[in-house]
This record gives C-alpha cells, sequence and structure tokens, in this order.
C-alpha cells in the first residue's frame, strides 16, 4: 500500500517510455482519460506504460497498476477490480473512487487488446 501523494510523486519523477501498440483509452464523462500499454513474454506481462489525464488521483492510481501487474499473467490482471485497487492505493477521496474504475477499465482494454 502507498498513498496516493507517494505514487504521484514517483509518477512525476519516472521517465515515461513511449507507448507500444496501447490499447483504447477509457474516457469517463468528467473527460478524465487513461490508456495502458503492455508488453508480455508469453501470458506474463513484463512491460507496462501508461498516459493518462493530470488528475493526481488518476495518476498514482494507474502508477499503482503498472507496478503491481509487472510480473503477473494476463489472466491475473483481468481479474483485477477497482476494489484491489483501492487496497494498494490508499486515501483516494470518495469524490475521486471513479479514477479507480477507469485505470481498471484501461488496464483491462489494454490486455483484452
Amino acid at each position: 500500500m502507498v498513498p496516493v501523494d507517494s505514487l504521484f510523486q514517483s509518477a512525476l519523477r519516472r521517465t515515461k517510455l513511449p507507448l507500444e501498440n496501447p490499447g483504447p483509452a477509457v474516457v469517463d464523462e468528467d473527460g478524465a482519460m487513461a490508456v495502458f500499454s503492455i508488453r508480455t513474454s508469453g501470458d506474463m506481462i513484463c512491460w507496462v506504460e501508461y498516459r493518462c489525464t493530470t488528475c493526481a488521483t488518476l495518476v498514482a492510481c494507474c502508477e499503482a497498476l503498472r507496478l503491481a501487474v509487472g510480473g503477473i499473467t494476463t489472466g491475473a490482471a483481468l481479474q483485477l477490480a477497482a476494489a484491489d485497487l483501492a487496497a494498494l492505493v490508499p486515501g483516494v477521496p470518495e469524490a475521486r473512487w471513479s479514477r479507480l474504475s477507469i485505470a481498471v477499465r484501461a488496464l483491462h482494454a489494454a490486455v483484452a487488446a
């Protein structure tokens, strides 16, 4: 479990790599957007990158997923739910819970692509 502010700061410091064959973008009614790109070796996820709008909570959620899914199977990634992400990112304000869903749906879209 890593707090939102720590994940956000980590994402800001990290070198962003170009997205390779990104999955479909997920956009909510407020315009918040996330898109993931993954690379696999067999059924294992070995590389993850993302882009999202500049909502600190959404950035933190995407960063948490990036860290969590490297090295797991695509099947396990598809089983992740917003509640699982909430356990990884404590302190998400109730008004931003939709960001958990956006991040998870974007990851699922990339895995399924």
